[in-house]
């Protein structure tokens, strides 16, 4: 396993990172090149994006044009309320509404929001995603769980 680590992405397994990773409380792991059965949440992440870009590709384009989309395709991933966590992951990570554009066509104020309400939705939205993640690793659990013996 040393040499593994020491020749393959040397840049996330930098100190800084680590302690990151320590201050944030979360345990860094990594997985062998080449092998999608180790990281299945990319895995589904990347089929999921594959087929939100399957509608701007034109069928006779032999996928050429798909980096055109890649943005709006992502950005219309990460404003939509995900399953698991019954959250919109935008919120999650940068802690506000995401602009839409009819946001910016209809020209809507933004809503002006004091630190305590801020942290306040900041907080109880991460509590209802863990809350919602729980549920929905159970449900996932009971699901695999039946077709096993």
């Amino acid at each position: 396993m040393e040499h593994f680590e020491d020749c393959y992405c040397k840049c996330f397994h930098a100190k800084i990172i680590k302690e990151i990773s320590k201050a944030l409380g979360f345990k860094q792991s990594f997985t062998n090149p080449y092998t999608p059965e180790c990281n299945r949440l990319t895995e589904r992440f990347n089929k999921t994006i594959c087929e939100m870009l399957s509608h701007y590709v034109s069928t006779g384009s032999c996928f050429t044009t798909w980096d055109t989309n890649i943005a709006a395709v992502t950005f219309a991933h990460n404003s939509s309320v995900q399953k698991s966590v019954n959250e919109v992951p935008f919120v999650l990570m940068f802690k506000r509404d995401p602009v839409l554009p009819m946001d910016l066509a209809i020209k809507l104020p933004t809503a002006s929001l004091t630190a305590d309400s801020l942290l306040y939705r900041i907080s109880l939205g991460m509590q209802r995603a863990k809350v919602n993640l729980e549920k929905s690793q159970i449900d996932m659990k009971q699901r695999f769980d039946k077709n096993k013996k």
